[in-house]
């Protein structure tokens, strides 16, 4: 659980299951893999941010600013 992790370094994980989802088996894990690191470090502020955590509440007409667009700003442009 937190703080007793090992991250990818664990050989097995145990977290509430609020945590956590079930990837699609058709989607590789090469694909997926990005999308669980990168994805979720810009995701997570995006919804705290403009949808005041609620994933089902509307962003249209707020705005966002990314500021370069690497590893983790092209993600942000295509979540925004």
């Amino acid at each position: 659980g937190p703080g007793n992790d090992r991250g990818g370094f664990a050989k097995v994980i145990r977290y509430p299951s609020k945590w956590v989802f079930k990837c699609p088996q058709e989607l590789p894990p090469e694909n997926v893999a990005p999308l669980m690191c990168a994805g979720i470090t810009v995701f997570s502020p995006l919804k705290r941010l403009l949808l005041g955590g609620d994933v089902a509440a509307s962003a249209e007409g707020k705005k966002v600013g990314v500021v370069g667009l690497g590893g983790l700003g092209h993600l942000a442009v295509q979540f925004a």
